[in-house]
């Protein structure tokens, strides 16, 4: 099983408060979720009027898979040009591990 996981911190130039961050933030989120089956949210930066760090996690069997869907999200959501990245990381884990 590989375990994709991918950290962006992006930049909302348009938005005065946190409440403006939130709204464009939300629909960022909202749109990928219906798109594709990830776990998204925003996980820092959560009292910054301008800044938002957003996690998304996916699980597959194939690595290359997997990053190749990382690569499409990041795309996807610097398409929306709701807020402006200004910083990625991301890890792709593999986990063979029994329950015992």
């Amino acid at each position: 099983m590989q375990v994709g996981l991918c950290e962006l911190t992006f930049f909302f130039h348009g938005a005065t408060s946190v409440r403006d961050k939130r709204g464009q933030l939300r629909r960022m989120l909202d749109r990928t979720r219906q798109r594709w089956p990830l776990a998204i949210a925003e996980v820092d930066e959560h009292d910054s009027a301008n800044r938002a760090k957003v996690g998304f996690a996916l699980v597959g069997g194939d690595r290359r898979e997997i990053e190749s869907q990382i690569d499409r999200i990041i795309q996807f959501m610097d398409d929306m040009h709701l807020g402006q990245r200004i910083g990625v990381e991301r890890e792709i884990l593999s986990w063979k591990g029994t329950y015992d």
